[in-house]
């Protein structure tokens, strides 16, 4: 008879039927809970994802962490509206300054339903979003040495001349920022000094009507096309106009190219690096002022381009000055005088520290180069004039073409262009 019991298996599949219909109901407890915090995350991350790019932008055009985040916070609190009874109740945001991002991190917590069974009581909904604001533009201007220096090699095993050391660097510089100048997001220009700057078609538009000869003391200085720096108290400024005019005993210029004014096309910026042309010393002043004037909304008229005003938030200004030599010639009573004659108290050196002094006060960022340089002189110049972290020796084609990819892709970087 026990042996019946035990073997009688009706009924079997009631019980079984019962747990597993038990099983059944808190699986899809469990599902309909889940359903709700998918729900909720993505409401969370429709109203954070925007929050955050709010706020990113908001960085981006005025610079005030604290206002930015007070707007991402109060344009996430708005727009999210607590789906199935579910608030925000961990909340962050931190703000990427290289990047112009912000970060938001957040936790929503949900009130569970079936889960509650297994002592399940909420459910935290994490999320994280970071939104970028689309990157600032980039106005570079470059002070080329075209000196006669350039034509020699670096003395450290180069085959090949400074002056094509330096075209190719510029040519690396070109291909870091190629994309970048096809979506008119950068613009570039090219200042080659030596002896003076030449003014091009209109050179007397910058120094005014001038004679063609000039004596000073029993030599007679006959005019060129080329500028100098101003000699009033415009002097270390961006103000347009007022150059001085440039005199020696040939009336030709040694400076064998003119600038190349800011532009976005490829092909302009490499016909102006292939005519670069050797010749003179130099006046290392000069190109660091037209550096300067190339990036200087003072000067866009002139150069028939649109610059973009200082401090704009949406842009950044930079100069990248390459020499190879000492800045050790200067102009006074309108001819060219070396240091310890007639130029006291405003050596090439010492204009050039001003001006880049001046340059910095704007924001503007400061790039050196100095290519195979031996003297304490020029480095503290070019030390001097950089922003801080900015300067970078050279002293071989390789080293030179590295400064300018680094600087290319720093400045890149810094204004996270898209690419």
């Amino acid at each position: 008879m026990f042996g019946r019991f035990t073997s009688d298996q009706r009924g079997s599949v009631g019980v079984v039927f019962g747990l597993s219909l038990t099983v059944l109901v808190f699986m899809l407890g469990l599902a309909i809970d889940y359903g709700r915090s998918v729900t909720v995350k993505g409401a969370l991350q429709h109203a954070m994802d925007t929050s955050a790019l709010v706020g990113a932008m908001h960085y981006r055009d005025h610079g005030d962490q604290a206002k930015a985040i007070t707007m991402a916070d109060a344009y996430l609190k708005k727009n999210y509206h607590n789906p199935h009874g579910a608030p925000i109740t961990s909340l962050s945001y931190t703000i990427d300054d290289s990047k112009l991002a912000m970060r938001i991190d957040a936790t929503a917590t949900l009130q569970t339903t079936f889960a509650k069974l297994m002592h399940v009581d909420t459910i935290p909904v994490k999320d994280v979003s970071i939104a970028q604001a689309e990157g600032k533009e980039l106005e570079l201007g470059l002070m080329l040495d075209i000196t006669g220096s350039m034509d020699e090699t670096s003395g450290k095993g180069d085959l090949t001349s400074k002056i094509t050391d330096l075209k190719l660097a510029l040519k690396d510089l070109l291909d870091i920022f190629e994309k970048s100048m096809e979506k008119k997001k950068v613009k570039i220009g090219f200042a080659p000094f030596s002896e003076g700057v030449k003014g091009g078609a209109r050179v007397e538009e910058l120094r005014g009507k001038q004679p063609d000869k000039k004596k000073v003391g029993s030599i007679t200085y006959r005019l060129t096309d080329c500028v100098t720096e101003r000699e009033n108290g415009d002097r270390y400024t961006d103000a347009y106009g007022g150059m001085s005019p440039h005199y020696n005993e040939s009336g030709t210029c040694a400076t064998k190219v003119t600038f190349t004014a800011l532009t976005d096309k490829r092909s302009t910026l490499d016909s102006a690096i292939s005519a670069l042309k050797t010749g003179g010393v130099t006046s290392g002043h000069l190109g660091t002022a037209w550096a300067w004037y190339l990036i200087s909304p003072q000067w866009q008229s002139f150069f028939g381009v649109t610059l973009k005003q200082y401090k704009d938030k949406k842009n950044v200004k930079a100069v990248i000055l390459m020499t190879d030599g000492e800045y050790n010639m200067q102009y006074c009573l309108g001819v060219s005088d070396k240091a310890d004659k007639n130029c006291k108290g405003i050596e090439s050196g010492s204009q050039a520290k001003e001006l880049c002094s001046e340059m910095k006060k704007l924001e503007i960022v400061v790039y050196t180069i100095g290519f195979d340089l031996d003297t304490a002189y020029s480095k503290d110049v070019l030390g001097n004039c950089a922003s801080p972290g900015k300067y970078f020796p050279a002293y071989s084609g390789d080293q030179l073409r590295a400064a300018f990819v680094q600087i290319g892709k720093e400045l890149l970087d810094k204004v996270r262009l898209t690419q």
